[in-house]
């Protein structure tokens, strides 16, 4: 498992940003159009670095409780529709796993309905990768 190098600034770069990004609508989650493209150029990443980049910063600021679930989940969604809109690989990726990781929040998974998506599946799976992708706080 590759263990991303932190652009330096970027989670300084996304935390400054995120005020800017906005929700369109109730569970809908929308960045400005071509931020992805200046971020990119502004860090010297490509594409799927930044995304997998991204899907750190989410993680860590999860973890750290800065960021709800709620705004996580929407915001790896709306990412995850940009990679495919862009046909960028993703399986296997850090990104990815952020992804699943919220996705499985989702919904309940035991047939009782006794679980708690978040606490039970996307929390220890975030913990998990930070720990795995030693993941900085920076």
């Amino acid at each position: 498992m590759d263990k991303p190098k932190i652009a330096p600034g970027l989670f300084a770069e996304l935390d400054r940003r995120r005020i800017g990004w906005v929700y369109t609508a109730p569970g809908s989650f929308f960045v400005p159009a071509g931020e992805v493209a200046e971020l990119t150029t502004t860090f010297g990443l490509t594409v799927s670095d930044l995304f997998d980049q991204a899907g750190a910063y989410l993680a860590v600021r999860y973890q750290s409780g800065a960021l709800s679930y709620e705004l996580c989940d929407q915001a790896v969604n709306y990412l995850f529709q940009l990679l495919i809109h862009e046909r960028i690989q993703y399986k296997d990726t850090l990104f990815d796993r952020v992804y699943s990781a919220f996705d499985n929040g989702e919904y309940q998974h035991a047939p009782d309905k006794s679980d708690d998506p978040e606490s039970d599946y996307t929390r220890p799976q975030i913990e998990a990768i930070v720990h795995d992708y030693s993941l900085p706080d920076e």
